[in-house]
């Protein structure tokens, strides 16, 4: 399929090409990259105003994308350009086409991959064909409840959702099963979370039976034979290394299968340190080898286990051996080795899509925006926790979790703009802009609260609707709401995670324990704001607009008035030639300059691996680098659970 499109854009023919793509086939990942190597500027802008603008500031060839119909497109473009249409049906004719439209391009790239049927399929055969070749899913098999277990284990490791067809269909079937009959079927296919909640509940129903003791405030249905079932007993190692199930600690000693004893814990037993060794040989077997590179759907789960090990490293009161902090700084070498050529092939080209899922932080505005007019919610806020980390978030999400109940929360990765500073990734973050298109601010902050509003002006909200605040600038009333009447989209700062960061003079660990203590002691503030936001009809929308990372001091430069913006993992400059100076005398530096997304005449210097513009070998927790700690971040849908 990709090679058959790739035919309509042959490098250095059209200047150019204007394409009619109703179901997204050139949001594929390796469609993009391949496009800009020979050199195409890739324009996906429904706004008519926004989409010139960018033809106006960039070089030619471009391909401008549109789901409708080209002569819908300004009249001096239709003339000049050359015209493709692209439709899915005419790459999958034996399927049925509104079972393959909602699926993901990493999904079609799958089934395009897959055995094309012999004859055309109905819709309940291209349900099965879906599940078997796409999904990896016999749905055959499925009176046996470990195949759907096995494979939910799969699934939801994997950023792509199950397209809602399927999902019905999927619950249709295991409805029909009696076997199932007890089973929260919709929840457990539709959430990680209560898939998680169900393992646990499960495990914690056995050690009861089995030892008599009450380890539950509310039991559920013990559905799961572990005392006799051999296949069940042999995946309790595989979910506790996938993190499905946590050890449980019992009072007192007490006589259990061998099989069982990784699942339990002493009085005084910790499992964080056998979770780290298993995250360590995870994330040794993700990571790409040789030439082989990940996609973005793949480099997702892999930035979960990152940080989740990160952030066990970085906990003071796991005792790990000179061994295991050797084994995690080579892999974090490994990483930030096949990280960065992945990111500089991948990181532009998938900048140009950013419905019905973003990649990038510049498009969370639009994808805001999106799900409103799907009726998703009229009134929606953007909470930026600043300088909040991946890692960061595994810390907070649990806290939240326990102590408000009532909140769903949703989850699905980004990339921070580069360079993940505050003055360029928030600014691209809010305005729903890239760099280029405000570079009269990219080096300051001041023009936020102007380009929310101009944001949903475009979608038709007026200015008094719009409303910015900083909420650690607030003195007092935290009791009531923030909100006026009549705000319908509401972006909201909050710097603590941020201050934390750069007051971490110890490095990462003090950065953590200090986080630890404003969830304790600060962060409830926050969490009743957003209370009171939940109970007032708002959708949330929480994410960051940078990472951190611990880095060591290679000297500092000396550039005077030269350099455009300094910090310790980045330098910007606006002149080329005084760039190159800076970099002879720090070559273990990368150049980042020409991605499409920052302005032409921007060039930005940054140190390689955990490096920083620094005193020698001095150890600062700080960000605006090209590490997944600093790039990938979480953005988060809380909602309220209904009742």
């Amino acid at each position: 399929m990709i090679n058959t499109i790739l035919q309509h854009f042959p490098a250095n023919t059209h200047p150019l090409t204007l394409v009619s793509d109703p179901d997204a086939l050139l949001g594929d990942e390796e469609l993009l990259t391949t496009l800009a190597k020979r050199g195409f500027t890739i324009i996906n802008e429904p706004d008519p105003i926004r989409q010139r603008h960018r033809y106006s500031l960039t070089s030619p060839p471009h391909i401008i994308i549109t789901s409708g119909d080209l002569n819908q497109l300004p009249y001096d473009l239709w003339q000049q350009g050359q015209r493709v249409t692209l439709a899915l049906h005419t790459f999958f004719p034996h399927l049925a086409y509104p079972l393959v439209q909602p699926l993901t391009s990493n999904q079609r790239t799958i089934l395009a991959q897959s055995p094309p049927p012999p004859f055309r399929l109905s819709q309940r055969g291209t349900i099965t064909y879906l599940f078997q070749h796409v999904f990896n899913l016999n749905t055959n098999a499925l009176d046996n409840p470990l195949t759907l277990l096995n494979w939910l284990s799969q699934h939801h490791r994997q950023p792509d959702p199950l397209p809602q067809l399927l999902k019905d269909a999927l619950l249709e079937k295991l409805s029909s099963l009696p076997v199932y009959a007890d089973w929260p079927l919709a929840d457990l296919i539709s959430t990680p979370a209560t898939f998680r909640d169900f393992i646990q509940e499960q495990w914690l129903g056995y050690l009861e039976n089995q030892t008599g003791l009450a380890l539950r405030e509310t039991a559920a249905a013990y559905l799961l034979d572990f005392e006799q079932n051999v296949d069940v007993q042999d995946l309790l190692p595989r979910w506790l290394r996938g993190g499905w199930l946590s050890p449980t600690e019992i009072p007192a000693p007490r006589e259990l299968p061998g099989w069982a004893e990784a699942g339990v814990l002493t009085p005084d037993g910790d499992h964080r340190l056998q979770r780290f060794r298993d995250l360590l040989v995870t994330v040794e077997e993700s990571l790409p080898v040789g030439v082989d590179t990940l996609r973005w759907a793949g480099w997702q789960p892999l930035a979960w286990d990152w940080a989740e090990l990160t952030g066990l490293h970085h906990t003071s009161d796991v005792e790990l051996s000179t061994k295991d902090k050797k084994t995690y700084q080579h892999l974090q070498k490994q990483l930030d080795d096949a990280f960065l050529p992945w990111l500089r092939k991948s990181y532009s080209p998938l900048a140009s899509k950013s419905l019905p899922q973003p990649h990038h932080l510049h498009h969370v505005p639009s994808y805001i925006a999106y799900q409103r007019r799907q009726g998703r919610s009229d009134k929606i806020a953007l909470l930026i926790l600043d300088g909040m980390a991946l890692a960061d978030w595994l810390i907070i999400q649990p806290v939240w979790k326990s102590r408000h109940t009532d909140w769903q929360m949703q989850s699905q990765l980004l990339l921070a703009q580069v360079p993940s500073i505050t003055a360029v990734s928030r600014q691209a973050l809010i305005s729903g802009m890239r760099p280029a298109e405000f570079q009269e601010s990219i080096h300051h902050n001041r023009y936020e609260p102007k380009h929310w509003k101009n944001f949903w002006a475009r979608q038709d909200l007026s200015p008094k609707a719009c409303q910015f605040e900083r909420f650690r600038s607030r003195k007092g009333g935290s009791d009531s709401t923030l909100v006026t009447p009549r705000t319908r989209a509401l972006c909201l700062i909050d710097n603590a995670i941020d201050d934390i960061i750069h007051k971490s003079s110890l490095g990462a660990s003090n950065a953590q324990q200090t986080l630890r203590l404003w969830l304790k002691e600060h962060a409830q503030k926050l969490e009743h704001q957003i209370d009171l936001l939940l109970k007032d009809g708002f959708s949330i929308y929480l994410t960051s607009d940078h990472g951190h990372t611990e880095s060591h001091g290679i000297r500092q430069p000396n550039e005077g008035l030269i350099v455009l913006s300094r910090g310790r993992r980045t330098r910007m400059y606006k002149d080329e030639r005084l760039m190159n100076t800076v970099r002879a005398a720090f070559p273990e530096t990368y150049v980042w300059h020409g991605d499409g997304l920052l302005p032409d005449d921007i060039w930005v210097l940054i140190p390689q691996g955990q490096r920083a513009f620094a005193p020698h070998e001095e150890i600062h927790v700080t960000h605006g680098g090209l590490s997944i700690d600093e790039i990938v971040v979480p953005l988060i849908e809380i909602t309220l659970a209904e009742v």
